[in-house]
This record gives structure tokens, C-alpha cells and sequence, in this order.
């Protein structure tokens, strides 16, 4: 797997031994990461205060990260050749399942790595976007640069809506995975989320400069335009999935990292901060890098919005999920002098 532009350093073969140090078992197997406690409520400021700058004095020679990005909330399973997974407990249904009788597009939205450069949040409806279809057990995706993947899914119909984790893969005839799609149910508080689920595209063909080897995508049943709340507020209870860069080290938001978001759906105005507290790529230490202050807006009738964090040193891009919005998640970057982080915000409608 090629590495993004922040740590073109690391070999293969490291991130391989790195992930297996940091939690990951044989057979591509990584552990479940800790879900966030409730998020506290903030009383925004008008500016955000000043960061401190991280020291590495206690560690000479920072420890590569463990992954870049971050692995997710839940553990994939094992690897098999043409995706050919084998659930171990029957799902338990949900909405999302009943309503897939018949194929379906899921639109997205997606976080894009290129092989060289920055990546950037791209809003609902573009690409990527994945393609299931019912009746011969596929799902065909579509990654950012347009390419399109074909991934066999036996057995599918009993598994979804992805209530497990999911891998599927394209292997050549050597065995060598050319493409692989992983597929899980975010969790908020302890339980999964309903009609959002998070996805990972790789492409480990895509080895030209500004092409995407990797995309993270936000999908699900969206909320219909005709079902989206016309007044009133919601507060969500959220969970994040991030990663961060920071004086030669990297950081993972996951465990302490918080994260608020509220909208009004009469004005349509959001609000949304992040607790970037990080955990270091060894393990070993935690900073707390400040809270950035997110505001925007819904994009039309909805269901996609976007916002901007800082006055512009970080975007965001999401959209709302299930009956009258009762799920939301976003991709976001943020970047200033200190810290360059990226990653993911879900989040369940409080009653």
C-alpha cells in the first residue's frame, strides 16, 4: 500500500509490522478502537486559542505511525480472495435492510487520498459512490477518478446492511489484491448506526501522481429532501475517526478526541466544534491540540451541507441519513501551522 504524501517514507512492509504492533492480529485482522464518551457541549469564543506545539523530547526518534489514515472504529474481517466473507452471527435487522428489495446507488460522501498532494472532502452526490446490486450479489464502485471496480459479494443479501464489517477484494491471478473494499457500521455510544455506514476504496494500481489510491466514503439511506425537517433543532451524539500530523509525529483522534454538532432546521445554519485530543503513533502519550469551531450550512433542501472550521483553515462536507434526519456524518480537513489533520464525524439524533 502506498503511503499519502505526509509519510511517503514508510514501506509496506512497516505500516504491515506497525499495524500488527499497534493492535492488528494476522490475516490483516486490527482491533476495535475505543468509542468516544458523550460529547461535552462547548461555549464557542470568537477564535480558537492558541495551540501548543508537541514535544518529542522524551522520544528521539518518533515511532512511524501505526496507519495513515486511521484504521476504523471497527475491526475488518480477515481478508479472502474475491471478498468471499463469511459473517459468524445472522445481522440483526434494521430499516436499512428491509428496503433494499431492489439494486440501489448509494451516493457519498468522500474523503480522497491521491498518491501525491492534498486531499480534500468532496460533497454528497459526487464521486466516489457505490453501486449494490440485488440480484447478482455485486457491488460495483466508483472511486474518485472515475474508475470503476466490480467486487463480488456471495451472500450479501443476508449480511446486509454491512451491521459487520466487511472486506471484499479483487485479486490478480497471482493472488495479489489489485482493489478492496471494507465496509463497516460506525458506532455512537456503543451502538451502531442504522442507515449511514463508512467505506474504504483502495486502489493499489493507482501509483501516478495525483491519481487517489485511497477514498473514504459516508454513505447510506439519505434523508429525502421531502422527509428533511423544515423547523425545529437537533443535537447529535457523535463519534470521530481522525487522524493528525504534528512536529514529526503522528496523532490519532479517536479515544479522547470529541466532537459536538447541532443545526437549527428552520435557518438551516450548523454548528459543529472538534476536541482534537491525540493519541500519539507509539501509544505512548496523548496532547491536546485546542477545540476548532465549525459552522455552515445545509445545502438546499438538503441532505448534503458544508461548513468551514478557524475562518478557513479546515472544510467540511457531509449529509443527513434516515428518517427526518436522524443520522448525520462528515469528512473534514483542517490544517494550520501546527497541525495538519483529516478524518471523519458521525453522529445520532438525540430525542
Amino acid at each position: 500500500m502506498k503511503l499519502p504524501h505526509l509519510a511517503t517514507g514508510a514501506s509496506l512492509a512497516s505500516l504491515t509490522l506497525l499495524v500488527a504492533a499497534c493492535g492488528g492480529g494476522s490475516g490483516g485482522r486490527v482491533n476495535s478502537t475505543p468509542t468516544p464518551s458523550p460529547s461535552p457541549t462547548p461555549s464557542p469564543t470568537s477564535s480558537p486559542p492558541p495551540r501548543a506545539r508537541p514535544t518529542t523530547s522524551s522520544h528521539s526518534t518518533p515511532a512511524p505511525p501505526c496507519t495513515w489514515p486511521a484504521w476504523p472504529t471497527a475491526s475488518p474481517t480477515g481478508w479472502r480472495a474475491r471478498a468471499r466473507a463469511s459473517p459468524t452471527a445472522a445481522p440483526v435487522p434494521q430499516p436499512m435492510a428491509n428496503a433494499l428489495t431492489n439494486s440501489k446507488t448509494f451516493q457519498a460522501v468522500s474523503l480522497s487520498w491521491p498518491y501525491a498532494g492534498k486531499s480534500e472532502p468532496v460533497p454528497f452526490g459526487g464521486r466516489p459512490k457505490l453501486r449494490y446490486e440485488v440480484g447478482n450479489d455485486t457491488i460495483k464502485a466508483t472511486n474518485s477518478d472515475g474508475h470503476e471496480f466490480v467486487f463480488e459479494t456471495p451472500g450479501i443479501a443476508q449480511g446486509f446492511p454491512f451491521s459487520s464489517p466487511a472486506t471484499y477484494e479483487i485479486k490478480d491471478a497471482n493472488g495479489t489484491t489489485l482493489q478492496k473494499l471494507q465496509i463497516w457500521a460506525p458506532a455512537v455510544d456503543g451502538v451502531r448506526l442504522t442507515y449511514l455506514r463508512e467505506a474504504w476504496l483502495y486502489d493499489e494500481t493507482e501509483d501516478q501522481v495525483g491519481r487517489a489510491w485511497l477514498d473514504q466514503m459516508i454513505f447510506g439511506f439519505e434523508t429525502p429532501t421531502n422527509d428533511m425537517p423544515v423547523s425545529g433543532a437537533g443535537v447529535y451524539s457523535t463519534a470521530i475517526n481522525a487522524s493528525g500530523w504534528a512536529s514529526g509525529r503522528l496523532y490519532s483522534f479517536f479515544q479522547d478526541a470529541k466532537a459536538t454538532f447541532d443545526v437549527n432546521f428552520g435557518t438551516g445554519k450548523i454548528s459543529t466544534n472538534i476536541f482534537l485530543v491525540g493519541i500519539d503513533s507509539d501509544r505512548s502519550s496523548t496532547f491536546d491540540f485546542g477545540v476548532i469551531f465549525g459552522t455552515g450550512s445545509i445545502a438546499g433542501k438538503g441532505p448534503g451541507f458544508s461548513g468551514i472550521f478557524d475562518d478557513g483553515k479546515g472544510v467540511f462536507q457531509g449529509a443527513f441519513f434516515g428518517p427526518a434526519a436522524a443520522e448525520m456524518g462528515y469528512h473534514f480537513v483542517f490544517r494550520d501551522d501546527l497541525l495538519d489533520a483529516r478524518g471523519s464525524v458521525v453522529g445520532r439524533k438525540k430525542p
